[in-house]
């Protein structure tokens, strides 16, 4: 690793893949108690199983792409990430908020609770204190990062990406808001399900998958490397090449002044 700030990614990538493995997991449950209904019906019935599997998705994409560009964004603004503290608090509270959530559904904590229980919207069921942490989180990577940039080098791939982590902060708060009519409800349901998921994270996704592919060059072995292009140096540049009946033309003296001949004449 060029930078130290960058092992940050590693803690982040460890969470995302138990989380990644929990939705496996509950999936193949989930399927399981769909075919054979009475399995874990008492303890763990199809509900809870499908919250643990659609929610641990999301958290783990998040963890995902944090960690990503924790590792790829010192490469990109060529200094050390801002606070490598904010950076370690932020997955405590996404990691104690993932919990508390398996903790409330396994075990229905707090039913009813405005605060401590969990909500009965789909694929936003979390009770609020936990989406007050998810909303913590997302400010202090977006503090995090901005500051980042801002004291480094600017490009255009880490302005697109500040620009999703505004809106990854800015859209989910539509999920605390809970109408009585069913129509506003699903109205800003869906801003949090397909503006924020299908739209803002596209964007960082695009910024992060663009980072590695713009600051890989081919070295002359043909081999990649993680260094920045620079441009090709004078005794590398390629030769013009100029055809035989180009030559030929060029040596008549009605083709002197002709675009072949200066094209030949730069070329010598």
């Amino acid at each position: 690793m060029k930078y130290q700030s960058q092992k940050i990614a590693l803690a982040y990538f460890s969470v995302a893949l138990a989380l990644f493995l929990i939705q496996i997991l509950g999936g193949l449950l989930a399927g399981l108690i769909y075919v054979m209904p009475n399995t874990l019906s008492e303890v763990l019935p199809f509900n809870i199983v499908r919250m643990l599997h659609t929610n641990s998705l999301v958290v783990w994409l998040l963890l995902g792409f944090f960690g990503a560009a924790y590792f790829l964004i010192p490469e990109e603004a060529e200094r050390e990430i801002h606070s490598p503290k904010i950076a370690y608090l932020q997955l405590i509270i996404l990691v104690v908020g993932t919990l508390g959530v398996v903790l409330t559904y396994v075990f229905n904590l707090f039913e009813g609770h405005w605060l401590l229980g969990k909500e009965g919207r789909e694929f936003l069921e979390q009770p609020k204190w936990v989406k007050m942490g998810i909303v913590v989180a997302a400010l202090l990577f977006l503090y995090n990062v901005t500051m980042t940039v801002l004291q480094g080098r600017k490009t255009a791939i880490t302005n697109i990406l500040l620009l999703g982590l505004w809106g990854l902060a800015l859209l989910f708060l539509f999920a605390f808001y809970n109408p009585e009519n069913l129509s506003l409800d699903k109205q800003y349901w869906w801003y949090v399900i397909h503006l924020w998921v299908e739209g803002v994270w596209e964007l960082i996704m695009a910024s992060i998958l663009a980072l590695p592919g713009l600051t890989a060059k081919w070295s002359k072995n043909g081999s990649m490397s993680s260094s920045r292009p620079r441009s090709f140096p004078a005794s590398s540049a390629p030769a013009t090449t100029i055809t035989g009946s180009a030559r030929r033309a060029i040596g008549s003296g009605s083709a002197r002044s002709s675009p072949a001949s200066r094209l030949f004449r730069s070329s010598r």
